[in-house]
């Protein structure tokens, strides 16, 4: 919802918050119920993103599209909640995965090596 500036006859100042077809609409102040009148003021422009310098390149990334960019470009994920847990559970199934190869392979030399008599 935007905000507007407006100040009442005896100097008071408020941030008033409204719809734009609402914006016109007559206010009072807080402090002395005088009628408000809107101030023309710079808008308030908020950024895509807070800029940063990538870690992984260096170069300065200040919106969303530079940040996929360069996530892209340098091979890296985006950073989100739980990712830490999720590569974890995939760092076990590789390593269950490898190990079963490891197993099937020591079974198959075991029973190969006791019918030759071997063992």
């Amino acid at each position: 919802m935007p905000m507007y500036d407006a100040v009442c006859a005896h100097g008071h100042k408020e941030v008033i918050f409204s719809k734009i077809a609402q914006r016109d609409e007559p206010r009072y102040c807080e402090q002395c119920s005088g009628l408000l009148t809107r101030l023309i003021s710079a808008p308030a422009v908020r950024p895509d993103i807070q800029a940063y310098q990538s870690p992984a390149t260096g170069k300065w990334v200040d919106s969303r599209a530079k940040r996929r960019d360069d996530l892209r470009r340098s091979g890296c994920i985006e950073w989100e909640p739980g990712i830490r847990e999720q590569a974890e559970s995939n760092r076990q199934q590789a390593l269950e995965q490898n190990f079963r190869a490891v197993e099937a392979t020591v079974d198959t030399m075991t029973r190969e090596l006791h019918s030759a008599g071997q063992i």
